[in-house]
């Protein structure tokens, strides 16, 4: 909430956020299970958000939480244990929120064969958000648009009759984004 505020209403949001977060994840400087003071701005010296991902220091020497482990505080973690559940976008609106989209177009080969007796392909695009996308092509080399940002996409070919009707299908390949 308050990493939102400081991003589009006011930057004064910025400096509650700031303290909420560093309470519900600051620490001791030694890391968690540490037993140096505690570091970093707004420092609580709270462990309860990193109590579940370690192990008991009774049987483990450190990094451990004392009554620690895999099946401790699981309803506490990830800033809940201080009130402020989904606080990583926090970060995010700090660094300036979502980067913008960064629409590319790539050109991918298909074999000539592909494209006998009027025949097309569908060229079905998935970012790695999960998002798809098509193209039809008629011929190679065939254009398709992806999102620079996200990096490598997902793709697969359909070779379509000419009423558009599947006629085969390809595997999924990684489609390089540059």
């Amino acid at each position: 909430m308050f990493g939102w505020a400081c991003h589009y209403i006011d930057s004064s949001y910025c400096v509650k956020g700031d303290q909420w977060f560093g309470a519900s994840f600051g620490g001791p400087a030694d890391g968690p299970g540490g037993l140096a003071p505690c570091a970093g701005p707004y420092c609580a010296n709270t462990q309860t958000d990193w109590a579940g991902a370690l192990p008991d220091c009774n049987v483990n020497p450190t990094p451990c939480f004392s009554g620690g482990g895999v099946y401790s505080y699981l309803a506490k973690n990830f800033g809940e244990g201080n009130g402020t559940p989904a606080s990583q976008t926090h970060l995010a609106y700090r660094l300036g929120g979502v980067s913008p989209v960064q629409n590319r177009t790539v050109f991918v080969d298909v074999p000539a064969t592909a494209f006998l007796g009027g025949s097309r392909v569908r060229l079905k695009i998935t970012r790695p958000s999960g998002v798809t996308t098509t193209t039809i092509c008629s011929a190679s080399p065939c254009a398709a648009a992806v999102d620079a940002r996200q990096g490598d996409h997902l793709m697969q070919i359909l070779h379509l009759s000419p009423t558009n009707g599947v006629l085969a299908t390809g595997n999924p390949g990684i489609l390089k984004v540059q």
